[in-house]
């Protein structure tokens, strides 16, 4: 998969909540605990160098919900930014389908991608979609997955093919990569614990299979009725509550 690349991670001292992904006006939350990422990075490196033990990273992400991000009531709201660019991607794609432009969520008119190179569509949407601020790599490489996911087999871009089936794989897959690409991110150094190259992505697999199966635990039953008529606050509010339910389980992880 490859995303593990070594960084710093978020610093332990940055707020809880960057300021542009603050979307619901409460601010950056409380002071961080001190060393707040410690726990979690290395109980991480300990299940990478196992080889993605699954008990090692639910061990590893309990630290990370308890104690990282400030629990269910803030972890969360880290999100703000990405899951409204996923609220965005939702309303464009259901807006196109329903015989719109795409333009009121977009910014451009989309219409005109119907019938063209499904890959060529997926990096315009992206393009016009992708905002410009601290999350922008994470949203554009969660987009991106997403897409390819629910468009997969589709070769021409085509809105009478966009059900409601594809609408729910496409945010299952954003939502999750969105989580993923989070708790990588602020992982650090912990992949570099693997003996080997292999050894890491081996690793990365198991914790993105721990991570879609709780994303899809959590999000799948919250789609009711027909997706037609969902709206943007809609959409955004099934993003929140899944992730919230992510939070839930991972802080009952021990």
């Amino acid at each position: 998969m490859g995303t593990s690349a070594s960084s710093k991670g978020t610093p332990g001292k940055a707020p809880m909540v960057p300021s542009w992904a603050d979307t619901d006006g409460q601010g950056s939350g409380p002071p961080p605990a001190p060393a707040r990422f410690r726990p979690f990075r290395t109980a991480m490196g300990k299940a990478v160098r196992g080889g993605g033990d699954q008990d090692g990273f639910r061990k590893a992400l309990g630290h990370y919900a308890r104690r990282s991000t400030g629990g269910v009531g803030q972890g969360p709201r880290r999100f703000g930014a990405m899951l409204a660019s996923g609220a965005a991607l939702f309303s464009s794609i259901n807006d196109l389908r329903n015989g719109g432009t795409g333009t009121a969520y977009a910014g451009i008119d989309l219409s005109a991608l119907n019938g063209s190179d499904t890959d060529r569509a997926i990096q315009t949407i992206i393009d016009a979609l992708v905002p410009d601020n601290g999350d922008a790599d994470k949203i554009r490489a969660a987009m991106q997955m997403a897409l390819a996911d629910a468009l997969v087999g589709i070769s021409d871009f085509d809105f009478s093919r966009i059900t409601d089936d594809v609408l729910i794989a496409m945010m299952l897959a954003y939502v999750r990569e969105c989580v993923f690409l989070q708790v990588i991110a602020d992982s650090a150094s912990a992949f570099e614990k693997a003996s080997s190259g292999a050894q890491a992505e081996e690793a990365e697999r198991a914790l993105h299979a721990l991570v879609r199966a709780v994303v899809d635990q959590e999000m799948r039953p919250l789609f009711d009725g027909d997706l037609r008529t969902t709206s943007r606050a809609a959409i955004e509010a099934v993003q929140q509550r899944a992730v919230e339910g992510v939070w839930s389980e991972w802080e009952g992880y021990e």
